[in-house]
């Protein structure tokens, strides 16, 4: 029927034929008509005249501006419209200032492909406006319509044509506000997803932790421990039963649930990625891309995995094409159903996503083990396969030395684990474009379903949203599957949209598609923490140091076993683990976690503690390395003890992770400026071999090979060129300082990672 008249300079006339209905369907054009959009006629816009308006003629112009409206509801509305702009921009830069702090870029360039797109809405808004002011839209809708205003003369309603225009505006723009807070949640995860990497990659294979694979393949029956007073550790490591990946796709899909599977199956494709061998045992081309003693696969796939995410928000031309040629005759479709059944559709469609999003997931599985290199049916052998590859293990050079060491390992009984290596993978070449064992689907064809899949799921969530607002819910059915559609939201974000991210970016960072371009970025940020590691090696001695001149009694020589002095209490002590705890809680996640890696790289056994030995030899090599300038770090022996009496509330002697954590907090946070300007400057007079106040290229990549670390000229001069933006073949002391300030400083997309090195002994 037709709609009534409303009142006002803006009455939208524009509505769904759906009035108040009591048998479950909306209302229809006719009997048993399908239901459509009724259209109100509509009159040209005309401007004031004498009357009402007069005064627009008699020198009151703005009177026809303010019309009904009061001039300070006017004001009002500019006062609200300008502390709402205010507010959004508020919370824009506290989003991106939250996203610095953690080092995430990715999330950075998501919230710059989605405000471009406010951005484009924003401008369509105000050509929309200047259209309808203008007259233009009345003129194009009589010509498009063929309608006229003396047609309709008992009243006169809004340009319906304006009026749709305005409306799907306002549906993309909420469309595109649902992106957002997606894309937001997406990144919240795919965070999650990377600190799962970091743990994979800093795994050991021996240990007492529950963190190791020793510990891992005892506790899931793998292994079993058989005491042996004359073995290491005092116990022999016995085979129980065969690891596998498994050998149908269903028995695969089971145990890929199992995180001790999902992890084997990581490292073995991160070994293979360092060190990949043909059937013939014959080494590839591309171990010598890589850094390895720097290189960190986790840092790799991350940045992949945030490559992947932004295609997942940076929508294309196609996928709008895409999708307007699918769901425009969906939606007539729906046109015609009842409100009950346009809910239940929803519904379907909703979990209709998520079924894709999961055999996606599957098929990307599958792709995932047909490019993963089989490990050896024996635990122990795993274990002595990955000894001495682990994040921090790798960089100490265990591996770069061809030493495998003994440090942590049990006894294997009468198992002989010599020659061990993986088993070559199904599928050796992947070629660039191609599909994997039978899958047509490329990675391009998986970026572009995760794509569609994630933009169709908005506009599910955005039709929801929609639905409500056209008409209210009433009956217990539409409760019941309005609710069911909304559920399938937090599972596609929570469950299937972390492995699809995840497997997606695995299979699209391994084999004929490895980014050297990454791998370069990577290994380049590697060597800059390198610097990073040894500042705060640096602020360790130097705090000490200061502490000892100024007379605090932690830091005095003790003795042997402390019977010089009794100064230095165990509450004393316990004040001190308290107060640098806090301030470790108050460090940037970047600090933390290089303070975390600082610990592992000392706990040389796995055990959760570091002794007085382990920190000196690790503090040992800035004396080792230095030029002899620096007399404070003759006896590293003495600065270790002093930092493990300082935070030693418990008198044990040694570290653990609370006591590390708090003794280093205590030593590089909340320091005067001039302390790190001092701390620079001894860190430089350390490589300054010469003592000219110069430090060359040659000086720096001298005094990185004396620490063992496989440095080129060319990646020292890239360092240099990196920060300075131009060639710096000397650097002096002030510049010297800037460089290590702003290294300090810098948020890696790599979480912070804070690279070990092994020390000369």
């Amino acid at each position: 029927g037709p709609l009534p008249p409303r009142s006002g300079p803006h009455a939208a006339h524009l509505a769904f034929a759906r009035p108040a209905r009591s048998d479950g369907r909306a209302t229809s054009l006719g009997a048993g008509g399908p239901v459509a959009w009724t259209l109100p006629t509509w009159a040209p816009a005309r401007g004031p005249v004498d009357g009402e308006h007069g005064e627009a003629r008699s020198g009151k112009p703005l009177a026809a501006f303010w019309g009904e409206v009061s001039p300070r509801i006017f004001l009002a509305e500019i006062f609200l419209v300008i502390l709402l702009s205010t507010l959004f921009e508020t919370w824009e830069h506290w989003i991106r200032h939250r996203l610095d702090q953690s080092g995430d870029h990715v999330g950075g360039k998501i919230l710059d492909v989605l405000f471009k797109e406010f951005t484009g809405l924003g401008f369509i808004g105000l050509v929309l406006f200047l259209v309808t002011q203008s007259g233009a839209a009345d003129w194009l809708a009589a010509k498009l319509l063929g309608v006229s205003s003396h047609q309709h003369d008992h009243h006169e309603v809004e340009n319906p044509l304006a009026e749709t225009f305005e409306i799907v505006h306002m549906m993309i723009f909420m469309l595109l506000v649902v992106l957002l807070f997606q894309a937001t949640a997406i990144l919240r995860v795919s965070s999650q997803v990377a600190h799962k990497w970091s743990a994979y990659e800093r795994t050991r294979s021996f240990g007492d932790r529950s963190e190791s694979f020793e510990s891992m393949f005892t506790k899931a029956g793998f292994l079993e421990k058989v005491p042996n007073k004359n073995a290491p550790r005092g116990f022999d490591l016995a085979f129980k039963r065969p690891f596998i990946y498994g050998t149908t796709f269903f028995e695969r899909l089971r145990l890929r649930g199992n995180p001790l599977v999902k992890m084997v199956m990581w490292r073995a494709l991160r070994h293979n990625f360092f060190f990949p061998v043909d059937e013939d045992g014959k080494k590839h081309t591309q171990q010598s891309a890589l850094a390895l003693p720097l290189f960190s696969f986790k840092s790799y796939l991350h940045m992949r995995l945030g490559e992947t995410v932004l295609s997942l928000v940076e929508l294309s031309g196609w996928t709008w094409l895409v999708t307007v040629l699918v769901l425009a005759p969906f939606c007539y479709f729906l046109a015609g159903l009842s409100f009950l059944s346009v809910e239940a559709v929803q519904c379907a469609g909703a979990w209709l996503l998520f079924g894709i999003a999961v055999a996606i997931t599957w098929l990307l599985e599958e792709d995932t083990f047909h490019l993963t290199p089989r490990v050896p049916e024996d635990a122990r052998d795993i274990l002595v396969l990955f000894k001495g590859t682990s994040d921090f293990m790798l960089r100490k050079g265990s591996v770069q030395t061809g030493k495998r060491g003994s440090l942590g390992c049990p006894g294997l009984g009468d198992h002989d684990p010599e020659n061990t290596r993986l088993i070559p993978a199904p599928v050796q070449v992947c070629e660039l474009g191609k599909g994997i064992g039978g899958n047509p689907l490329t990675t391009t064809h998986y970026a572009f379903i995760a794509q569609i899949l994630n933009f169709w799921q908005a506009i599910c969530v955005t039709s929801l949203i929609i639905s409500y607002l056209s008409r209210p819910i009433e009956s217990w059915k539409e409760v019941v599957l309005y609710l069911l559609a909304w559920a399938e939201w937090p599972a596609m974000i929570m469950y299937a949209v972390p492995l699809l991210i995840r497997r997606l970016t695995v299979r699209n960072s391994i084999g004929a598609e490895v980014d050297y371009a990454v791998i370069s970025q990577v290994s380049l940020e590697a060597k800059e923490s390198l610097l990073r590691y040894y500042i705060r090696l640096v602020q360790l001695l130097t705090f000490t140091h200061r502490a000892a001149e100024s007379g605090e009694s932690w830091a005095i020589d003790q003795g042997e076993a402390g019977e010089a002095t009794k100064a230095w209490k165990q509450v004393e002590a316990h004040a001190a683990w308290k107060r640098g705890l806090r301030r470790f809680d108050s460090l940037p996640n970047f600090h933390r976690q290089g303070i975390w890696h600082l610990f592992e790289s000392w706990d040389i056994n796995n055990d959760g503690t570091v002794m007085v030995d382990e920190i000196a030899k690790n503090l040992q090599v800035l004396t080792a390395s230095g030029s002899g300038c620096c007399s404070i770090f003759k006896n590293p022996r003495l600065m270790a003890e002093s930092l493990v009496r300082l935070v030693d509330h418990d008198g044990t002697r040694q570290l653990s992770w609370d006591k590390c954590r708090a003794a280093v907090a205590l030593a590089i946070s909340n320091r005067p400026p001039q302390e790190l300007r001092e701390d620079i400057h001894t860190f430089f007079e350390i490589i300054d071999e010469d003592g000219d106040g110069r430090i060359t290229v040659f000086e720096l990549t001298a005094w990185l090979s004396k620490i063992h670390v496989g440095m080129s000229e060319d990646d020292v001069a890239s360092l240099l060129y990196r920060h300075f933006g131009q060639a710096k073949p000397q650097v002096s002391s002030s510049e010297f300082h800037d460089w290590v300030t702003s290294l300090l400083q810098l948020r890696q997309q790599a979480m912070g990672i804070i690279m070990v090195i092994d020390t000369p002994i």
